[in-house]
């Protein structure tokens, strides 16, 4: 009799059923096999992306890399030779925890700012300067902001005077500096 309950106690031990299981777990082994080979693959592309900027930025890039380097430094200013080691960074952050999300956003909405302090710190704010301005001027000179500190700067100066925008800038860039770090 305790043969008989010994049997009746053992689930899942017939044939078909560990079948089954060996195949999903074979079929769940090739996706995350498959899925990796791809996420090296993003990743090495970026990398190369990646450096393939810094050469531009730093002239060793040829006719291309010089319209490439103008382009990004016209629209970042002097950012433009820290935005290839942030791309990478970001890329290789963890993509599957929502807190590594979060403090993405958080250093893009720091480096956005800090294009708006550095261009109030290197070049003032003019009121007759448009974003075409900044745009040319970051563009040949490799200083300021580019586009996106003239735009920061235009409206913050505008609207609170140089005084209120370095302020409103650099309390910005401390709150995004505290959720980066934390």
């Amino acid at each position: 009799m305790a043969a008989t309950k010994k049997q009746t106690n053992r689930k899942g031990t017939g044939r078909s059923s560990s079948g089954r299981k060996n195949t999903k777990k074979k079929t769940t082994a090739k996706q995350s096999v498959t899925s990796g080979f791809q996420t090296e693959i993003i990743l090495l592309i970026i990398l190369a992306a990646s450096i393939i900027l810094i050469f531009s930025n730093l002239g060793m890039g040829g006719t291309v890399g010089a319209t490439i380097s103008a382009a990004f430094f016209g629209v970042m200013g002097i950012l433009a030779y820290l935005f290839p080691i942030l791309i990478f960074g970001c890329a290789v952050s963890n993509r599957r925890n929502p807190l590594a999300y979060k403090k993405a956003l958080a250093a893009l909405l720091f480096c956005i700012f800090l294009c708006g302090l550095i261009q109030l710190l290197m070049e003032g704010y003019m009121p007759s300067m448009t974003l075409a301005d900044y745009y040319s001027v970051s563009s040949v000179y490799h200083t300021g902001g580019g586009v996106i500190g003239g735009a920061i700067c235009i409206s913050t100066t505008s609207a609170f005077g140089v005084a209120g925008g370095y302020v409103i800038i650099v309390l910005v860039l401390l709150i995004s500096l505290i959720l980066v770090t934390q």
